[in-house]
C-alpha cells in the first residue's frame, strides 16, 4: 500500500493509503488537488512547495475567502427544508405507527 499526500494550494489536506493514485476533484474555485507519494513523516497541514514537504506558511492573499453565489444559498436552503420536511414526516409516521399498533391492541 503506498501514501499520497492530497495537496491544495500548497498544503496537505488529506493522507491516503491505497495502491493505486487517488483523484480528488478541484475544490470550489476550480483548484487542482494533486496527489504526491510521501513516507509516514507527512501529515494533515504541512505545507509542499518545489517537491518538498515542510511547515506550511500562508500568505494572506494566497488564501481566497470565497463567497457563496445567490444560487448556492439557495441550494443550501432548499437542502435545509427538505431535511426539515422528511424529519418530521419521520416523526409523523412513528406516530401513525404507534396509533395503528395501539388499535391493533399489540
Amino acid at each position: 500500500m503506498r501514501k499520497y499526500a492530497m495537496v491544495l494550494l500548497e498544503r496537505v489536506i488529506d493522507i491516503v493509503s491505497s495502491e493505486t493514485e487517488p483523484h480528488y476533484p478541484p475544490d470550489i474555485n476550480r483548484n487542482e488537488v494533486t496527489a504526491v507519494l510521501c513516507d509516514d513523516t507527512v501529515v494533515i497541514g504541512m505545507g509542499y512547495q518545489n517537491g518538498i514537504f515542510g511547515e506550511y506558511v500562508a500568505e494572506p492573499e494566497s488564501i481566497p475567502t470565497p463567497e457563496p453565489s445567490e444560487q448556492e444559498i439557495l441550494q443550501a436552503e432548499l437542502l435545509l427544508n427538505q431535511m426539515t420536511i422528511l424529519d418530521n414526516q419521520t416523526s409523523q409516521d412513528a406516530v401513525m405507527a404507534e396509533i395503528l399498533l395501539g388499535q391493533l391492541g399489540v
